[in-house]
């Protein structure tokens, strides 16, 4: 929460990339599946700043009991400085997913 709170442009850019997950739209400019192989299903990530700080938010898409879609924010990677993904980024992505999430 820090990260999000800490300026009005952060503030902006997270509303902005929620509402396009609240209204079920696709912008892979700011939030995209980051599904790169089998070990990394449902993740994604919010994208901040591309080009400028290049932050990432990963996160897990999953569906309650009752169906309601849940993503969790999960991880926070600074400063994303390659177009391909590291080793490191990829460790991150695999965690993400196989964490266990209770709601």
């Amino acid at each position: 929460m820090a990260y999000l709170l800490q300026d009005e442009r952060h503030e902006k850019k997270f509303k902005f990339i929620s509402d396009i997950i609240l209204g079920n739209h696709r912008n892979t400019e700011v939030y995209d599946k980051e599904e790169i192989n089998s070990k990394s299903k449902n993740v994604t990530a919010m994208k901040f700043f591309k080009g400028q700080d290049n932050d990432r938010i990963y996160c897990k898409e999953i569906h309650s009991a009752e169906g309601t879609f849940i993503v969790v924010a999960a991880i926070l990677y600074k400063k994303k400085k390659t177009k391909k993904l590291n080793q490191q980024q990829i460790n991150i992505i695999e965690k993400v997913a196989k964490y266990q999430y209770e709601i």
